[in-house]
């Protein structure tokens, strides 16, 4: 099962979008990852993917409007949850 390691920072942007960096098995800072900038309902929609409850989800992204700081998450996947975070960015997680 891999662990894949998911950052998540609020832009100063007219949109508010969340720069999201995901690294799979790997310290929480590397050069070997992919990042993309979502709107608030594709982060909703990743961390879905990776496998976290309904309301954990939406606590997670509150926090994240509210608190302009890096908030990371390390998750455990399985293959099929991998797979399914990874096409959420437009470079795979390598």
């Amino acid at each position: 099962m891999p662990t894949v390691s998911i950052s998540f920072l609020r832009l100063q942007d007219e949109h508010n979008h969340i720069r999201t960096f995901a690294y799979k098995d790997s310290p929480e800072w590397s050069e070997l990852g992919t990042y993309d900038d979502f709107g608030h309902h594709e982060v909703l929609e990743l961390l879905a993917r990776l496998g976290m409850a309904d309301d954990a989800a939406q606590g997670l992204l509150e926090l994240i409007i509210r608190e302009p700081r890096i908030h990371r998450r390390q998750f455990r996947l399985t293959a099929e949850q991998f797979i399914a975070a990874s096409q959420t960015f437009q470079q795979p997680i390598p």
